[in-house]
């Protein structure tokens, strides 16, 4: 009968190394897209917040979906969403 001496990691040494791959500040980098919407950046502030609590590096999100309509009023509020999630 033949026996396994190999160390089986185990599902939470795997969390704990996602973990430390997402926390990595030279390897890794958490992007967030979202819409041109109050309520969509909102979302996306909280994500990014969250992640930041985390220890995730979060330094650029990106909005999907610009076109001349929503570049005057509607951007201008959802980049005040995300400024005053972000301070």
């Amino acid at each position: 009968m033949l026996y396994c001496t190999c160390v089986l990691s185990t599902p939470q040494d795997r969390m704990e190394e996602a973990r430390q791959l997402f926390r990595n500040k030279d390897t890794t980098e958490f992007v967030i897209v979202t819409i041109p919407t109050v309520m969509a950046a909102a979302e996306s502030g909280r994500l990014a917040v969250a992640l930041r609590t985390e220890g995730v590096p979060v330094n650029t999100i990106v909005i999907n979906q610009v076109s001349p309509a929503t570049m005057t009023h509607r951007l201008g509020l959802v980049a005040r969403t995300l400024v005053l999630q972000l301070a």
